[in-house]
């Protein structure tokens, strides 16, 4: 049996930029979120709803 190839990986430290770039809105995982914590806000009683809304308004205007 032969043994498969690996590839080495090389790593380095992250530059400031990179550390404090937010790259968020292109993954299923973040839009999966985004409405996991739509139905927790909307579950939060009588005005639940609105404020779920208001709060998926806001956090689109941030990502784009």
């Amino acid at each position: 049996m032969e043994k498969p190839n690996c590839i080495s990986l090389s790593f380095r430290d992250l530059s400031t930029e990179e550390s404090t770039t937010v790259c968020g809105g292109s993954s299923f995982a973040y839009d999966a979120g985004r409405v996991l914590r739509f139905l927790g806000i909307a579950a939060g009683g009588m005005h639940g709803p609105s404020f779920a809304i208001a709060d998926w308004v806001c956090t689109s205007f941030l990502v784009e």
